[in-house]
């Protein structure tokens, strides 16, 4: 039983046909697996509906392949052009009311090109080489693997060791529709083994081991004869016989003037034993490469891709740099907001040469600097390492200023305009126009340190707001219309009342708006215009009635609140003149008590004084009295001493009196009769002590 289900099964495979495959965007060709001749019809059906059909006259297509279909009536073919996912599925096809052939038809994605990365053990025991790419929607993937002649087919890795002796190694990926390899990745255990040599230059190959004294020499390239000694004579074969030279003594063979020609595999045979296999690969420098910028539309990553002529340059590697970073990749880098660095060049290198692009600045690190037309930029480095030695500002690629420790030079419209600092390395630019924009680089001291994008624009002008309605009033568009030649970019804004916002040029509105009028203006980085004149909301202006209403309804309540406020006011009124009342009441009791405390102040005060008066009066009285004492003292001590001097004095005169009672009178007849004669007791002589006391 067993048996006859597998003897089936076979048999089945054996008459299944094989699907047919179609590359999307390509065409596919259906043919059905017999003919009767004549043919009187075709029916071709797309699962269970019809595609195409003709009976005699016309021809009749439905749904995709109305553009799409193609039939032959010559031998029933259908051709369907622009494959689409959508066209897979099984088709039948009827040719003279007969089932003919059943086709099942699959449209896949071709594959994408694969990148073949290399991971190795950390003591180089093996290393891995894993073939990464896209295959979504193109499954019926195969991996196949290639190492010089040698392909086959694997999984999607593949291991090496050091017995693999290959030189280099690529993946594919293959499916039904399509093949695309890798690029080459060479072996890391055979690196060190294979010389390169580039064209026009000279290769030195040596032998491995030398056992002397050496009696003969033979090099041959791949199986034939190049060079070759036996203790005489040098032959020399082919290309050699003018580019090679052989030394005896240590057996190296030197090709000049190197060609592609020249690689190849070469084996030395000394004393007629094989002492080494050397594999010789002769290419070309790498050229300058250019480095490109793609970024997607809305700048979430870009890709920088190093393009260049690599022909006979190959075992070529991408090496990216920037800053004072170099890595080795592919010949794309994708780049997002995430990354900061200021630039990114791109180099080719492969054995015998390195070239590297020109630089290309990140545009997420992009310093953009807006100006107005007839003002003045200042431009500034991003960093700056002291001391500055040397300062080079570029317009594009142009230079603008440059300074190298002495004297600074200007060109073009820099020269009456610009100026630099060359103490920071900012760079002046006054009296601002339109060909000041573009972006400005400068090198401090020969290294890249900023770029800034500098665009000049014109301040934006006041704008004009104009309206247009659909006639059947449903909706009216307002648009804001303004000279904005020169000031890109411009942002639009427009106000409501107490709203501001920003939108487009045109803002539609309907009867749902209740706003009373619109107002727009125009802003862009370095002005903000005036707003427009005020348009009204046509819709508003149609039915007043609500207004109207509103009116009323205001008045109204203005006059109930009128009334109100009145009432309020007279008892407020009433309030205030009893609590005016309560006040003077209270006033003048605190004026009595204030006057009570004033005069009860003013007893004490003149008691105070009264008692401060008597105080002053007794001790007046008493000084009075001490001045009297003082006085009657002195009274008496005077009249004590005039007693004294009346007593001394009459005690003198008493002693001149009696010394002139002692003394003989004078006798002068001349003058007696003319000179009264002196009184006796007058003429006396009076002691000096006497006369003094007196």
């Amino acid at each position: 039983m067993w048996l006859f289900f597998f003897l089936f099964w076979i048999a089945v495979r054996a008459n299944a046909k094989e699907p047919l495959y179609g590359k999307i965007g390509d065409k596919a060709v259906l043919t059905p697996d017999s003919v009767v001749n004549p043919i009187t019809s075709i029916v071709w059906k797309h699962g269970a509906d019809l595609a195409m059909e003709w009976y005699g006259g016309e021809t009749f297509s439905y749904r995709q392949f109305k553009d799409r279909g193609r039939l032959n009536i010559s031998n029933g073919a259908l051709t369907i052009t622009g494959l689409t996912p959508d066209d897979s599925s099984n088709y039948t096809v009827e040719i003279n009311n007969e089932v003919t052939s059943k086709t099942e038809l699959l449209v896949i994605s071709p594959v994408s090109k694969p990148t073949l990365s290399l991971w190795c053990e950390p003591e180089m025991t093996y290393c891995v080489l894993t073939c990464n790419g896209n295959t979504t929607d193109a499954e019926l993937v195969t991996y196949r693997w290639t190492s010089g002649d040698i392909t086959w087919s694997s999984t999607k890795e593949h291991n090496i060791t050091k017995e693999n002796n290959e030189l280099w190694f690529s993946c594919a990926f293959e499916n039904p529709v399509s093949f695309i390899s890798s690029e080459i990745v060479f072996n890391p255990f055979m690196e060190k083994k294979t010389p390169y040599g580039k064209i026009g230059d000279k290769a030195v190959l040596t032998s491995d081991s030398v056992e002397n004294p050496i009696t003969s020499i033979e090099w041959k390239h791949g199986p034939d004869l190049a060079m070759e000694w036996y203790g005489g004579e040098t032959f020399s074969y082919r290309q050699f016989k003018d580019r090679g030279r052989l030394n005896i003594s240590n057996g190296a063979l030197t090709i000049t003037g190197l060609t592609p020609d020249d690689s190849g595999s070469y084996t030395v045979e000394i004393n007629n034993e094989v002492t080494s296999n050397t594999q010789l690969l002769v290419i070309s420098p790498v050229s300058k490469p250019t480095l490109s910028l793609w970024c997607e539309p809305e700048m979430t990553y870009c890709v920088l891709t190093c393009n260049g002529n690599t022909t006979d340059a190959e075992l070529v590697t991408y090496m990216w740099t920037s800053g004072d970073m170099t890595w080795s990749s592919t010949k794309e880098h994708n780049i997002t907001k995430e990354n900061n660095e200021l630039w990114f060049s791109c180099a080719f290198e492969n054995p015998v040469s390195f070239n590297s692009s020109e630089k290309v600045f990140n545009p997420f690190n992009k310093k953009t600097l807006y100006r107005k037309t007839g003002d003045k930029a200042v431009l500034t480095s991003d960093s700056v390492e002291s001391p500055i030695t040397s300062i080079a500002w570029k317009h594009g690629p142009d230079l603008a200023m440059e300074w190298y420790g002495d004297e600074t030079y200007s060109y073009r419209q820099f020269k009456d305009r610009g100026s630099l600092d060359t103490s920071t390395g900012a760079l002046t630019i006054t009296g601002l126009t339109p060909d000041d924009s573009g972006n400005y680089t400068v090198e401090i001291n020969n290294k890249v340190t900023s770029k800034t994008e500098l665009l000049v624009i014109s301040p934006v002008s006041k704008p004009t707001l104009s309206l247009w309605c659909e006639p059947e009033m449903t909706y009216c568009v307002l648009t804001c219309n303004g000279d904005t030649t020169g000031a890109e970019p411009v942002t639009y804004w427009w106000t409501s009342g107490d709203m501001t916002w920003s939108s487009t040029k045109e803002h539609k509105i309907t009867k749902e708006n209740n706003e009373l009028w619109f107002s727009c203006a125009l802003k862009n980085p370095v002005s903000f215009s005036e707003f427009s004149e005020k348009v009204f909301n046509p819709f508003i202006k149609r039915d007043w009635t609500w207004m109207y209403s509103l009116i009323g309804v205001i008045l109204v309540v203005c006059i109930i609140g009128f009334l109100i406020y009145k009432f309020r006011k007279g008892a407020a009124e009433r309030r205030g003149q009893e609590h005016q009342e309560r006040s003077d009441k209270g006033a003048a009791e605190r004026r009595g008590q204030e006057r009570q405390e004033r005069s009860d102040k003013g007893a004490a005060e003149r008691r105070r004084q009264e008692r401060q008066e008597r105080s002053d009066k007794g001790a007046a009285e008493r000084r009075g009295q001490e001045h009297l004492e003082r006085l009657d003292k002195g009274a008496a001590e005077r009249r004590r001493q005039e007693r004294q001097e009346r007593s001394d004095k009459g005690a003198a005169e008493r002693r001149g009196q009696e010394m002139l009672e002692m003394l003989p009178p004078v006798q002068n007849p001349s003058i007696q009769d003319s000179t009264p004669v002196a009184d006796p007791k007058k003429s006396a002589m009076i002691p000096d002590d006497l006369d003094t006391r007196c």
